[in-house]
């Protein structure tokens, strides 16, 4: 039953049942009561008596077959034939809950412990990525280890699931490094601590929970080392910290032993010089100091091992940092983009290497996507480090990005994972926990979970992995539409737990928006894997819920609002509008002129911040900047409103804030998007710097949105749906996924300037194979003259209007192994994204565009803004021959007038092209 579950739904009895808890000693306790998502050890709810030999099982309450609402009669029933199961089985063995101390004890024994041979790092491999002068939140992982660093000390290191240190600090011959530090430097693989005699150099194994600290003096001077930290040996929570008895400290020549009672966790730490360990108290934790001298290198190494794993015996640091240094840079070819802006580039490849840092691994639970890092607060925090554990729908939403750079192996374990725990009712996870908790509070997880299986097989081209998990497939298609309880073709919130609002005054749909558009994406997503395995039966119930679900939305819509947040379980709408309206349009669930003004609107400085996106606009009539669900600015958002932008053609906004969630990297950590920021002013909000969709936000709308690249294995075909600003003169795809095999994308934009401006687009793509491609490129709403060639041969085009921007579309697919694709034009000017430029504590300053329209009169264009102060830029290239009202043309500048406030204000830009004899 996964280390707990839930018996009772309390809210649907009419009154509270009666519970009887053991308060006895003889008994062994084999269960306590959960309660959402924490143990209360002193309620023993179920106990076991040996008497004569025969087993006596006790369980306190918390069992009614009877009660009307059955939503966990499935597990309750599995409990009990279990439990007898248990019963009948020879020995019984199992875990039951002890009375325990919390605290450390030092022990004198002398283990049978050899110290290992540790080589230390000879030489430092060069990294492609380093952060000059680093600053704020870092840290160095591995797939069993997280240490969160700060440029004055390592703040907490986990090994999972044990927080085997915290605090710890390093001095040098008497000074505080935070005092001696020249500066700090930040490459993916470790930290560097430069000081004036040398550095300090810390990393982590990349496959073992190994943490190593490495001193390096170049003056050849003797120097003294002082390190000091704090250890509680914590199993994270929702465990207390009395969960594995008592810690043990045992002293050794040139270090010491920390484990628990249990043996789950064992930390070896050994210096390689002759040193001295001191501890300054011991109880719940201890605080231990260590000392020495070195000339040269000196090496902290901190091992540990769980109860079925042995210490080494050797370990060679400099293979250590090679794998680990390896492995990022190899990683960073994954789907790997070189632009002409540098800048772009690195934040890119910033953003894949931090989000391949939520990939942990778990003894005993398996490989997965954790959501977030941040070293943990006092009180309900302590025991955990930001949200370091297994999430289902962040994971989910995570793989998506995973996909599009080809990463199949990392998605796959994490589709694994969310197997080996779904609940037997078909329900998907919403949290894991390191500690082995899990949890299913969420809606969305389920429905996220089938989408992504299918978007999994149809971009890797593994459709036998769906076929050999097709019965987890069908469990879950079975509990999604078991929640639609009053057939309306909704699934519900109420029933399935939330998703997406946890709470706040937005908390409360019975069926929401954005849960029935993944549900739709997911419908149909099933209904093509169950055609290509044959499996009729199934296939056959998909139309018929995928139109009643499209006919239940109707219940969301308001005619003059749009599509609303959701009904509340009167069946009233819930009449807001939210960042969740860009379901709409990324799953393509509703037709895009009935979702393109609610598209349109998340451009506005009501719902955008120059740093991106609040789930609801500031007249909302709830806004609250702090408010987690109520104003707060999320890169999640942010991400959901570029990927819906680009679909419907309003590129200029869509790429500013895509760059807005990039652009942020450097800000309030070193190198990473964090979880949340303040809705009014450019400050962190949340309990991450460092969280996995922020990371994924950052790069999966450039490869859905900017190459609009989205290749389909199974069906052999490739939709390619560009949208590159012109500000970008060349793209560069050496490797974009092909399943097994890859493509190589090379793009050049030219420009001309005459009367009008001539623009061309030049792409070249190159496939291991004859592939047919659905070439449909968005380009500038107000050009003309639009020609495209294949290899040279024209082709008919035809045009479809967008927001500020136009998708151009072929009569048929294209084909070839080598395609040389060419796209010429004309514009009377050209329009380039703002460019975000973030200062921290500051409120948003830039223009927003929001729309180009055509006016009546030939090459007359509107273009709206949103523009704060008295006056705000937007770049341009004019032909010269432009006339611009409410706006002047100053070089590549277009200058917006304002008003003299510092509030915004919409402005209608009116851009007019006269003929050479006006």
């Amino acid at each position: 039953m996964f280390g707990g579950f839930y018996s009772t739904h309390l809210k649907g009895l009419e009154k509270m049942p009666n519970v009887f808890y053991y308060i006895g000693s003889r008994a062994k306790v084999v269960a306590v009561e959960k309660r959402y998502i924490s143990y209360i050890r002193d309620r023993k709810l179920i106990w076991l008596h040996d008497i004569g030999g025969f087993p006596v099982l006790s369980i306190g309450g918390y069992l009614s077959f009877e009660e009307a609402d059955t939503r966990y009669n499935a597990e309750a029933r599995r409990f009990i034939e279990n439990s007898i199961l248990w019963m009948l089985s020879p020995g019984r063995q199992g875990k039951y809950w002890k009375e325990s101390k919390s605290g450390f004890v030092q022990t004198s024994e002398t283990p049978d412990q050899r110290l290992p041979s540790i080589s230390p790092v000879i030489s430092w491999p060069s990294s492609s990525i380093k952060i000059e002068d680093a600053k704020g939140y870092m840290n160095s992982t591995g797939r069993r280890v997280l240490a969160n660093i700060s440029v004055h000390k390592i703040e907490e290191v986990w090994m999972h699931p044990f927080r085997i240190l915290r605090s710890m600090e390093f001095s040098v011959d008497g000074e505080n490094v935070s005092k001696a530090l020249n500066r700090v430097l930040y490459t993916p693989e470790r930290v560097v601590y430069e000081l004036c005699c040398g550095e300090i150099t810390v990393f982590c194994s990349l496959e073992n929970p190994y943490l190593f600290l490495q001193f390096d003096f170049y003056d050849y001077i003797a120097h003294s080392i002082d390190i000091r930290f704090e250890s509680d040996l914590r199993i994270m929570w929702p465990m207390d910290d009395a969960f594995n008895g008592e810690k043990r400290f045992t002293k050794l020549n040139n270090g010491f032993i920390l484990q628990t009672e249990d043996s789950q966790i064992k930390s070896l730490f050994v210096f390689s010089n002759p040193s001295s360990v001191s501890l300054d108290g011991i109880d719940k934790e201890i605080f231990v100091s260590i000392s020495s001298k070195a000339t040269g290198t000196a090496v902290l190494s901190v091992i540990s091992c769980n109860k079925n794993e042995e210490l080494p015996k050797q370990i060679d640091m400099q293979d250590e940092i090679r794998k680990t240094n390896e492995f990022y840079l190899k990683y960073l070819e994954k789907g790997r983009i070189i632009t002409d802006d540098s800048r772009l580039n690195e934040a890119l490849d910033m953003a894949r290497i931090g989000a391949i840092k939520f990939r942990v691994t778990v003894p005993n639970l398996g490989t997965g996507l954790v959501a977030g890092y941040a070293s943990s607060r006092p009180g309900w925090f302590s025991a955990r480090p930001g949200y370091a554990w297994y999430f289902g729908r962040d994971s989910l939403w995570c793989s998506l990005a995973f996909l599009d750079i080809g990463d199949f192996t990392t998605v796959k374990e994490n589709l694994e994972l969310l197997m080996k725990f779904q609940r037997i009712d078909g329900k998907i996870y919403h949290e894991l926990t390191t500690s082995n908790v899990v949890h299913y509070d969420a809606a969305d997880s389920t429905p996220l979970f089938l989408y992504t299986m299918y978007k999994y097989c149809v971009q890797s081209g593994d459709i036998g992995f769906a076929r050999k998990n097709w019965d987890k497939i069908e469990k879950a298609l079975e509990y999604c539409s078991k929640t639609d309880s009053d057939g309306d073709g909704l699934i519900e919130n109420t029933v399935a737990g939330h998703g997406w609002v946890e709470g706040g005054k937005l908390y409360g749909a019975k069926a929401s928006f954005y849960l029935n558009c993944i549900w739709i994406a997911a419908l149909r997503g099933i209904e093509i894997l169950s055609s290509y395995l044959g499996e009729e039966r199934v296939k056959s119930h998909l139309p018929d819920l995928q139109r009643r679900c499209l006919i239940g939305l109707e219940k969301l819509y308001d005619p003059e609002m749009g599509f609303v947040l959701g009904i509340d379980e009167s069946g009233k709408q819930m009449k807001f509008r939210t960042i969740m309206s860009s379901m709409g349009s990324i799953f393509d669930c509703v037709p895009n002129e009935r979702i393109s003004a609610q598209i349109e609107d998340l451009a506005s400085d009501d719902f955008s911040t120059d740093w991106g996106v609040r789930i609801i606009g500031k007249s909302s009539g709830i806004f609250n900047p702090k408010g987690y669900h109520e104003g707060s600015v999320w890169p999640l958002f942010t991400g959901w409103a570029a990927l819906a932008q680009f679909k419907l053609g309003a590129d200029l906004d869509a790429y500013n804030h895509m760059l807005a969630n990039l652009y942020m990297y450097k800000d309030f950590s070193s190198g990473y998007i964090p979880e949340v920021l303040n809705g009014q002013t450019y400050e962190l909000s949340g309990i991450c710097p460092h969280q996995a969709w922020s990371e994924t936000m950052g790069f999966q709308p450039f490869y859905e949105g900017v190459l609009g690249f989205a290749p389909n294995i199974i069906e052999g075909i490739i939709d390619f749906q560009p949208s590159i600003p012109l500000n970008l003169r060349r793209v560069e795809a050496p490797c974009l996924a092909l399943g097994s095999n890859c493509l190589a994308l090379s793009y050049e934009c030219t420009t001309l300037i005459d009367d009008r401006v001539e623009v061309t687009q030049h792409f070249e793509i190159h496939m291991p194979e004859e592939i047919s491609v659905r070439f449909t490129p968005w380009i500038p709403k107000y050009s003309s003259g639009v020609r495209i060639s294949v290899n040279n041969n024209p082709l008919p085009v035809r045009t479809l209007d967008g927001i500020t921007s136009k998708r151009v579309e072929l009569d048929k697919s294209i084909s070839g192994k080598k395609l040389d694709i060419s796209i010429t034009y004309t514009a009377p000017f050209l329009i380039f994204p703002v460019e975000p430029q973030l200062t921290k504590n500051k409120k948003s300053s830039q223009p927003r565009i929001i729309a180009i329209r055509r006016m009546l009169e030939s090459d007359c264009w509107q273009l709206i803004v949103r523009s704060p102060g008295k006056t705000s830029s937007i770049p341009i290239m004019a032909s010269g021959k432009i006339e611009a009202e409410n706006a002047d043309i100053v070089g590549n500048e277009l200058i917006v007038k304002g008003n003299k406030s510092i509030s915004y204000k919409t402005v209608t830009v009116l851009l007019k092209a006269y003929s050479r004899n006006a």
